[in-house]
């Protein structure tokens, strides 16, 4: 084997066309093909990375590794010089082999793959790799055989309208003392990548923010990230993340795939508290317990931020009915023999409000707009993640679809060229397994969760139609001289109070209440214009507010509830600051009354008490059509002003005044 020379990746590139030219336009074209497929910037990390880490399982599959000698695997992101590099103490990368692989769909890991060994064999990610970037390079290291190979300006020529064997670039292959490479040991490959204008990504920076956010991307988006139970067998590797243009580099990478529950309370800041989240499959419910609800213990009742779970293929397979299935299979008996055969599991997160997310991008230093930390499904193969992904869909609840995160594993199956896509009967069984996956999470879990800032109403799975229909009629729906209720039934859920205020808005009872924005995904529910001048006559003559409130009390925060009291739930896990709400507005006010002591409704919890009291005066009730002031033993004298529809509405039907109109 000569020390120095050079070849043609693509002349193994196996081509049954007659004719010259289009021998050599269709192969130029697969290696467009290839490159379309990879349209994720993190692809020039997990190729590689797959790569390494399919090395290191043969080389332990081959007994390669001494007792004094661990599976080292080192990650560099250079994001001033835009070079990223991979370097394993695998197996080495045989020469002849390399000469052969760069090639589109030459590989020799398919039996590997069948066997459950390796993640990659369709033979394009070297593709991608030396035809991607314009600068590749292949250092390896064998027990007899040292080399370093690089292909230049192969992402020029991509791009370039040139198709013939003369115009492609040629591979310079150096053999050469091990000492003379890059390579750390006495054995393994380094794989070096530099990115331009031209690549995706072309500058390093913007794709790898930060060494905390990379981190975050290897273990959540590469091969790095092992999923189990292939994580439980899988050969504990030892991985590094080389950051050079950080002072603190290197950093240690764990070796498997990191669920959103995990490392959501490393280095907190001052003020930050943790996110707690439980396994409710592991949970040691005890029914007997005091004061437990569905065996959950009274100190893990509405204690939690999320709740997780897992689901094997026996538990999903035995969930399926007839209206689950697809064109893709024909029967139960099928689509339970495709989940089985491939041993699918299936973790499912599901949170008590949007603010999981937003905490979880803070927490996971997550830049930009990417969606890795998101609420969605996400698809894994053989122990390895890959970068499919979609927003929950649910039928009855989508409300919910921003606080779930699916992770679907299946053995035994395949991806397409750059593992952004799956066969149809996989789709099929994600689309068919998310809603009841999801309602079995929610209903096991959903009395260990802190109450949600915008309560959704209890959990079910009717369809509209059927839910309307069920609900009692409001009645009444006469509002004095103000007309009638559009609304039919009576309010079930926090929506409808919404929908309720806005009726009375609309049809002038509450005009004075100029709605900015109402929405239960934001902090708070809405924020609202008071104006005074507006108030209607009738209002002013039954529930008449302050004559002049200040510039300040006229931009008014306000919450929305099904009962009052339920207020106190969210200011006591602090998801709401009692002192930055200006105006609750619900359908009732709930809980106990204390006739004796003029309180109209009371509630105790989590050591606090809520009271509702009717207000004194029109000073003491500041705004027009305010019915009862609130007030938070923990919080003293400030008030929370207060309108409870269902009252108001009762207000107008026994006294409403024959005249609604200013006078």
């Amino acid at each position: 084997m000569p020390n120095e020379e050079t070849f043609d990746p693509l002349e193994t590139a196996d081509n049954s066309a007659d004719n010259e030219e289009l021998k050599f336009r269709t192969i130029k074209k697969r290696i467009n093909n290839v490159l379309s497929d990879y349209r994720n910037a993190v692809d020039v990390l997990a190729e590689p990375v797959q790569n390494a880490m399919d090395a290191i399982v043969r080389a332990d599959d081959s007994g390669l590794y001494d007792d004094d000698e661990e599976p080292k695997l080192t990650v560099t992101i250079d994001t001033e010089e835009n070079v990223i590099a991979v370097e394993d103490n695998g197996r080495g990368f045989p020469y002849e082999e390399l000469k052969q692989y760069i090639a589109p769909e030459v590989t020799n890991k398919e039996e590997l793959f069948e066997q459950g060994k390796v993640r990659g064999h369709k033979g394009v990610g070297l593709t991608f790799l030396a035809y991607g970037f314009n600068h590749f390079e292949v250092e390896s290291v064998l027990n007899d055989d040292a080399y370093r190979v690089v292909l230049k300006d192969s992402r020029t020529w991509a791009e370039s309208d040139e198709y013939d064997a003369d115009s492609r670039p040629q591979a310079e292959a150096n053999h050469c003392d091990p000492s003379d490479l890059q390579i750390d040991g006495r054995r393994g490959t380094r794989i070096e990548i530099h990115t331009d204008e031209l690549s995706n990504p072309s500058v390093l920076s913007r794709a790898f923010n930060t060494a905390e956010m990379t981190k975050t991307i290897l273990e959540t988006q590469t091969a790095i990230g092992v999923l189990p139970p292939v994580s439980e067998n899988h050969v504990p590797v030892n991985v590094k993340l080389d950051y050079p243009s950080n002072d603190e580099s290197p950093f240690d990478v764990d070796d498997q795939y990191r669920y959103p529950h995990q490392k959501i309370n490393v280095d907190l800041g001052d003020g930050e508290s943790e996110l707690e989240t439980v396994d409710i499959g592991e949970y040691n419910y005890d029914e007997d317990a005091e004061n437990a609800v569905g065996g959950v213990l009274p100190e893990d009742q509405n204690r939690y931020h999320g709740v997780y779970n897992w689901f094997d293929a026996d538990d999903i397979a035995g969930r399926f009915q007839e209206d689950h299935l697809t064109e893709e299979f024909s029967d139960v008996d099928e689509m339970e023999e495709f989940i089985k055969e491939r041993s699918l599991t299936v973790y499912v997160l599901y949170t008590y409000s949007n603010e999981y997310r937003n905490e979880l991008k803070k927490r996971w230093d997550v830049r930009g707009t990417r969606k890795f930390h998101s609420p969605g499904v996400r698809i894994g193969t053989d122990g390895m993640i890959s970068t499919w992904y979609r927003p929950v869909n649910l039928s009855f609840s989508a409300p919910r679809e921003t606080r779930l995160w699916f992770i679907y594993h299946f053995l035994g199956e395949s991806p397409d060229t750059g593992r952004e896509d799956f066969s149809p009967e996989v789709h099929a069984v994600v689309s068919q397994t998310e809603q009841f996956l999801h309602k079995a999470t929610v209903t096991k879990g959903k009395t260990f969760l802190r109450p949600t800032p915008s309560d959704g109403g209890s959990f079910d799975d009717v369809e509209p139609v059927e839910k309307a229909i069920n609900k009692d009629d409001l009645s009444p729906r006469e509002v004095g001289n103000y007309g009638e209720l559009p609304q039919v039934k009576e309010p079930g859920e926090e929506q409808d109070s919404i929908a309720v205020f806005n009726q009375l808005v609309g049809m002038g009872l509450l005009e004075c209440y100029e709605p900015y924005y109402l929405s239960t995904l934001d902090d708070y529910d809405g924020f609202l214009k008071y104006n005074p001048d507006k108030v209607p006559s009738g209002l002013r003559d039954v529930l008449p507010g302050s004559s002049d409130p200040s510039g300040s009390e006229k931009n008014i925060t306000v919450e929305f509830k099904r009962e009052g009291v339920d207020i106190i739930k969210h200011v006591v896990n602090e998801t709401r600051k009692w002192s930055e709400m200006d105006l609750l507005v619900c359908w009732n006010l709930g809980g106990q009354s204390d006739n004796d002591n003029s309180i109209d409704a009371s509630k105790e919890w989590g050591g606090d008490e809520i009271t509702f009291r009717q207000p004194t005066s029109q000073e003491d009730r500041l705004y027009a059509g305010v019915t009862h002031i609130a007030q938070l033993v923990s919080k003293g004298d400030v008030p929370l002003h207060t309108i409870e529809l269902s009252s108001l509405i009762a207000k107008f039907n026994e006294e409403g005044p024959e005249d609604n109109n200013d006078e």
